[in-house]
């Protein structure tokens, strides 16, 4: 994973993004080479390109944050799923029943 500065350089100077980018990389990306294209163009101050960068700097760490999540939540299904299986062959009636409600095979009464 990329730091914001450093994505922030490539995007200055129009080096292109890593092709294993994540997504949160590739719009900090787009975003700042956007902002960098309007002030070479005196579209924007400095300032508003100061304010711009802030902006997204601060949106990236936020989807950072969701991206860390998912990933760790992918981690655990797959070791859940693998149990599952497992109390689904070798578990109790109730633990059977419960990997179904889990999975989706039983509805649950409100889906009824």
């Amino acid at each position: 994973m990329m730091t914001a500065d450093e994505i922030i350089e490539l995007a200055r100077h129009n080096t292109p993004l890593p092709d294993d980018a994540t997504l949160a990389e590739g719009l900090l990306y787009k975003s700042m080479r956007l902002t960098y294209a309007a002030f070479r163009e005196g579209e924007i101050t400095k300032e508003q390109g100061a304010q711009e960068r802030k902006q997204a700097v601060k949106q990236f760490d936020k989807y950072q944050l969701y991206e860390k999540a998912y990933r760790n939540n992918a981690k655990r299904g797959k070791v859940i799923g693998g149990l599952l299986c497992e109390v689904n062959k070798h578990g109790c009636e109730l633990c059977k029943r419960m990997v179904k409600i889990y999975d989706g095979r039983e509805a649950l009464k409100d889906d009824r």
